[in-house]
């Protein structure tokens, strides 16, 4: 704060300083001193957070700012116009119509539920990206709602429309995180300083956890699925999570991600084309999540494909030993030496099947098929299965070794 009693030297410059109280009469130069103080740029980065100047203000009590086009007469009018423009006399007119402009673009959507306005976003291209252009076109009407209510904070008709501001806010944070996984998701450079302290106490902690990209392998994934309004919602944020995670792991094997990534549009397009209707499309993705899930698990366990899989079906089935699991019952609840011999054992067994899969046609050769069957058993029998479900587990082995041979 400056309390100037005459006037400030020549060069003095506070880029920071943003409204002028003018209370005594100014003319000419003094004049245009004087509004030179508020009219300089400013842009500061603090804890991660910008905080941008955009406009200065001038409150006239004094009735100085008439003198103002004489204070001009010595420059061009090029260089002076739009150096001093009144405010808007009700402030409440020009923020209704910016409001209107930016809750526009979620007709029919609710506002107060951010993963389904969003959804007005999502699915540009049937290939699940988002609809870019019109998020753009939102994003220009939201900025220009935001610096409405920075210019005219804290004149009580514009508090009334914070609550609108902190809707939209929360709708864009969302489309933000989960379809451009954006961990910036608020993005406060665009909004002032005022605006954002208004606003940081008006979003809700339920809203906040909406805000932060969701990973399809984090614990509580389920959890975040299940607090969505309906089954639309949900596939919208499976199918983004999806993707993220499926380019994130391109690179660590291309040929197995591509196939998801290939199942994840095939599920998207039909459900565009309303194949499938929305609940059936998270059966589906849940699905695909699980073979993402399984592919990660596999990957910390230094198990192929084959032996995960094999690794899961030992896991359904324990040995006399150890405890069955029980209905709903968490299988990472056992104990790591057990995981251990249980990784031993897929490895052991993806080797058995390895040595019969060298057989041409093994598939199809019955005798082949028996004497890898009977083998399994045997092993299985060794690591302390039950002998009346040896016979099950093996046929289920085998199985799955002859679907991934055609895949």
């Amino acid at each position: 704060i400056l309390v100037v009693v005459d006037k400030l030297l020549t060069g003095f410059d506070a880029p920071v300083e943003q409204v002028l109280y003018l209370d005594q009469p100014l003319r000419d130069h003094g004049l245009l001193q004087a509004i030179a103080r508020v009219n300089r740029r400013f842009r500061h980065h603090r804890n991660g957070v910008l905080t941008e100047k955009t406009y200065g203000l001038v409150v006239d009590y004094h009735g100085v700012s008439r003198n103002l086009e004489q204070a001009l007469s010595a420059f061009s009018s090029s260089e002076v116009k739009g150096a001093l423009l009144e405010t808007e006399p009700d402030p409440a007119a020009v923020i209704e119509a910016a409001a209107v402009r930016a809750e526009s673009h979620f007709d029919g959507r609710d506002l107060d539920d951010a993963a389904d306005a969003a959804l007005v976003f999502a699915g540009g291209d049937g290939a699940g990206s988002y609809r870019e252009e019109a998020f753009e076109r939102f994003e220009a009407d939201y900025r220009a709602f935001a610096r409405l209510m920075d210019r005219f904070l804290p004149d009580r008709r514009a508090l009334a429309y914070r609550d609108r501001l902190a809707r939209l806010t929360a709708v864009r944070a969302f489309v933000r995180a989960q379809y451009l996984r954006r961990d910036d998701s608020v993005n406060w450079a665009d909004i002032g300083a005022k605006v954002r302290q208004l606003l940081d106490g008006r979003i809700s902690a339920e809203v906040r956890e909406l805000m932060a990209p969701v990973s399809i392998l984090a614990g509580d994934f389920d959890e975040k699925i299940a607090d969505l309004p309906h089954d639309e919602a949900r596939a919208s944020l499976m199918e983004h999570a999806l993707r993220a995670e499926i380019r994130e792991r391109l690179k660590e094997n291309r040929a197995y991600y591509e196939k998801l990534s290939e199942k994840l549009r095939r599920i998207i397009r039909e459900l565009r084309e309303q194949v499938i209707d929305a609940a059936e499309a998270v059966r589906r993705l849940g699905a695909l999540r699980g073979e993402i899930r399984g592919e990660a698990d596999a990957r910390a366990r230094n198990l192929s494909p084959l032996a995960f899989a094999i690794f899961r079906l030992l896991e359904q089935q324990r040995p006399a030993a150890e405890p069955a699991l029980e209905a709903g019952e968490i299988a990472e609840t056992a104990a790591p030496d057990a995981d251990e011999a249980r990784s031993r054992a897929a490895r052991d067994l993806e080797a058995v099947v390895a040595r019969y899969r060298k057989f041409v046609d093994w598939e199809a050769n019955e005798e082949v098929l028996r004497r890898m069957r009977r083998e399994i058993k045997r092993r299985l029998r060794g690591e302390g299965y039950p002998e009346m479900h040896l016979g099950r587990l093996a046929l289920q082995i085998v199985e799955n070794a002859r679907r991934r041979s055609t895949e």
